[in-house]
């Protein structure tokens, strides 16, 4: 687990992805983090400007360490966090 400090800055690197969202328009995105970025105080935040951007979110997934397996394509996948797929919503 990570001090306060360096948490804070652990969470700060989750506003590049509107960042680079509002500058490259991605269809899809998908954002993986650990396990407590479910309780993080600006969350809400976070989504909210997400979807002024134009997303939508498609799915969210949270694992503790022990994680789960999810076929992608031919991949095989071991998710051990929280990820979070976003989809365009196509009206930006």
């Amino acid at each position: 687990m990570l001090n306060g400090l360096a948490q804070k800055r652990s969470r700060a690197t989750m506003w590049d992805v509107p960042r680079f969202a509002e500058y490259h328009s991605y269809e899809i995105i998908i954002v993986e983090n650990v396990v407590d970025a479910r309780y993080w105080v600006q969350r809400g935040a976070w989504l909210l400007a997400m979807h002024l951007l134009g997303y939508a979110q498609a799915l969210a997934l949270s694992r503790a360490l022990n994680g789960l397996v999810v076929v992608v394509g031919n991949w095989l996948v071991l998710l051990a966090g929280c990820w979070l797929l976003l989809t365009s919503k196509g009206d930006k």
